[in-house]
């Protein structure tokens, strides 16, 4: 399991999933985020908050980047998917 980017602000856990492409040929990066990925990220960061014994919310983002050239365009995605309780 791997998660691009783990951080902490205040009382919030954030998991950024990050996908880059260097073309929209095929769809935006965060299409290739599947509900698959999304279990695998919501399972290491319950592991992550129970090994490091935390009390956080958490939240689940992904940063989607696509290079054009010698230039990228950014997207942060905030919320971008919730844990099925």
């Amino acid at each position: 399991r791997e998660i691009d980017i783990l951080a902490q602000k205040g009382d919030t856990l954030l998991v950024a999933e990050v996908k880059t492409r260097t073309s929209l040929s095929f769809g935006e990066p965060e299409a290739f985020v599947s509900k698959a990925k999304q279990r695998l990220l919501i399972e290491a960061a319950n592991q992550y908050i129970g090994k490091h014994k935390l009390s956080l919310e958490v939240r689940f983002d992904i940063i989607s980047i696509v290079f054009k050239g010698n230039s990228h365009q950014l997207h942060h995605i905030e919320d971008a998917f919730y844990p099925v309780v």
